[in-house]
């Protein structure tokens, strides 16, 4: 389909309370940074993290290899993260996006610092008498495209 050029979240959570930091949950957004051989990366650190504060929409430019987030792990129990999100998007992709995007990024960094790139193992079928625990992880390989294994 056609490229996202920006992303959308509009949060739902605890509407007559504010969001504390301590339940996680917040939206990270990383700056780049050059990489081996000139390829640009996210840096390790967030440069902004938001708050999933009820009533609140964040908008936010999506650059093909070039603009990174990400969503802190929520730690509380008692207090879910609800959001709704969504992209519009572009009618073509941006200049240089095929080779700066996605896989052809995180090849070509690997390929720069002679690390390989980490394949996950091709997943087994569950033997009779597997754990609960054992089945339900074979389950989710089922139900994941394989073009990101």
């Amino acid at each position: 389909g056609p490229p996202c050029a920006a992303s959308y979240i509009l949060y739902l959570s605890r509407p007559d309370e504010a969001w504390e930091a301590a339940h996680g949950g917040a939206l990270e957004l990383y700056e780049m940074q050059e990489a081996a051989e000139g390829l640009p990366q996210p840096c390790a650190a967030p440069s902004a993290s938001l708050a999933p504060e009820f009533g609140s929409m964040v908008l936010f430019a999506v650059q093909p290899g070039r603009s990174f987030h990400s969503v802190g792990e929520v730690l509380s129990a008692d207090e879910p993260r609800l959001s709704v999100s969504g992209w519009f998007h572009a009618a073509a992709p941006p200049p240089g996006a095929d080779e700066t995007a996605s896989l052809s990024q995180l090849q070509a960094v690997a390929k720069a610092s002679r690390e390989p790139l980490v394949r996950l193992p091709a997943p087994r079928k569950p033997l009779r008498g597997a754990s609960a625990a054992e089945a339900g992880a074979a389950g989710l390989w089922e139900m994941v495209n394989p073009s990101y294994l």
